[in-house]
């Protein structure tokens, strides 16, 4: 239960490369809507960036879970085990062991798990990396959430094979973004309309349609790609 970050990153590839399947859960969900999910999967073990999320910090202390140190992911809190889990087959054939399971929004009904096996995720990131060219010399803004496909297979897996950096963010800030631009190189930016024209609102209500040099850096700046 994380927004995004590194230490979920680092949890991601750590479960993928024990067999185990991960369930990024955005810690914004409703108190309802994460009991049912961890509920309908029959989680193990939950996790929660107590440091990074003040939300997933509020999980934490609804779940009873435990604070930890894990070296350079810093303070986690894990949940108690749950023992009724049963273990789930390990496929022979890596490429068809189950990745990830992500949730759908469940916009017209129940959220839906996706089971996304190792070759699935990524032929996402293969085909994105395609089309999209990115290069080592390139940064991508990663605030899409990590527990949805795009956040997941394209910013996340499709970055380390494109060999790219990727700025985490945890949540969208216009005012973040064009700092980001204008002092940390962002040349790639991922995106939802909203995003876009919250970027517009921005400018215009920070006064910046006169667009002087240092003001307006990002709307003049070197991204070559907003996606």
């Amino acid at each position: 239960m994380s927004e995004n970050s590194l230490p979920l990153a680092a949890l991601v590839l750590a479960i993928s490369a024990l067999d185990a399947w991960s369930v990024v859960v955005n810690p914004r969900l409703s108190e309802r809507e994460i009991d049912q999910i961890r509920d309908h999967c029959g989680a193990r073990l939950l996790y929660y960036t107590v440091e990074v999320s003040d939300l997933a910090a509020a999980h934490a202390r609804r779940h009873e879970a435990r604070e930890v140190e894990i070296g350079p992911l810093g303070t986690l809190a894990l949940s108690p085990l749950n023992e009724a889990t049963l273990a789930e087959v390990v496929e022979e054939d890596g490429a068809r062991q189950v990745a990830a399971l992500l949730y759908t929004s469940g916009t017209t009904g129940n959220p839906k798990g996706v089971m996304l096996s190792h070759r699935n995720i990524l032929f996402n990131a293969s085909i994105s990396r395609t089309l999209r060219k990115p290069t080592p010399e390139d940064i991508i803004y990663g605030v899409l959430p990590m527990s949805h496909i795009v956040g997941f297979s394209i910013i996340l897996a499709g970055t380390l094979i494109g060999g790219s950096a990727v700025h985490i963010v945890p949540k969208y800030e216009p005012a973040a973004l064009v700092n980001a631009v204008r002092d940390r190189g962002i040349s790639l930016m991922f995106g939802v309309p909203t995003t876009y024209q919250r970027l517009l609102e921005y400018k215009a209500t920070a006064g910046l349609n006169a667009c002087p040099a240092d003001a307006c850096a990002a709307f003049t700046s070197p991204v070559r790609r907003w996606i």
